[in-house]
């Protein structure tokens, strides 16, 4: 299994290890080694971290293909957590900051599954792909602005197809990779699919949303 080790990541690969998972069988790739003390400890120290950066594809192809211990060929399970998360970002100009890591990531990482004979890659995307922008400044007549309330499901078809239609420039690479990684499924060889949390993610391991207020303890907020 391979994944990354931020704080998604690192949740995975510890219920791995406490389901009875082989460290030796788990390998991160991330571009910083772990920090937190639960994946230094235990059986995660077992655990191999190679350092990668994902945009980078012959440095994602090198990871994949170091060999495992005792040349195991058991069935390669790929769980990709990286994201790149500029949700304040709308300028066109400004997409290559979050498609570095949103879409070529997802390009780099099927390309290694393939060559590494990989069976499955979950790939971890985000329910802000269905978010509609809006557009708060009403005339005086309005009483609500367009996509004031929102359904948010697994709809295609509601889904937000160009980029002046996603409320910012996290929403729309995060999409595009989506695609490509379900464009990727194959029946007879790797099997992808995407998971899109529709709640931000956050929980004791250094989240980056209530743990981060938190350790800031002093937040700005405009109005």
């Amino acid at each position: 299994m391979r994944l990354q080790a931020g704080f998604l990541g690192g949740w995975i690969v510890l219920q791995l290890l406490r389901r009875g998972e082989d460290p030796k069988r788990i390998r991160i790739l991330d571009i910083r080694p772990p920090k937190r003390l639960d994946l230094l400890e235990g059986k995660a120290k077992g655990v191999k971290f190679l350092q990668v950066d994902i945009g980078d594809k012959i440095a994602v192809d090198a990871a994949f293909s170091e060999p495992w211990p005792d040349n195991d060929e058991s069935p390669i399970s790929v769980f990709n957590t990286a994201a790149n998360i500029r949700f304040y970002e709308r300028h066109a100009s400004l997409i290559p900051l979050s498609a570095k890591v949103n879409i070529q990531e997802a390009e780099n990482i099927i390309d290694a599954c393939r060559k590494a004979g990989a069976s499955v890659l979950v790939h971890t995307s985000s329910a802000s792909v269905s978010v509609h922008s809006s557009c708060f400044l009403l005339w005086p007549w309005q009483e609500e602005p367009k996509h004031f309330v929102q359904v948010i499901n697994d709809d295609d078809e509601l889904i937000p197809k160009t980029h002046k239609d996603f409320f910012s420039n996290y929403g729309y690479p995060k999409r595009q990779a989506g695609v490509l990684v379900r464009g990727a499924n194959d029946a007879d060889g790797l099997r992808t699919g995407c998971l899109r949390p529709g709640n931000g993610i956050f929980g004791a391991g250094g989240d980056m949303l209530c743990g981060a207020y938190l350790v800031r303890k002093s937040n700005p907020t405009w109005i």
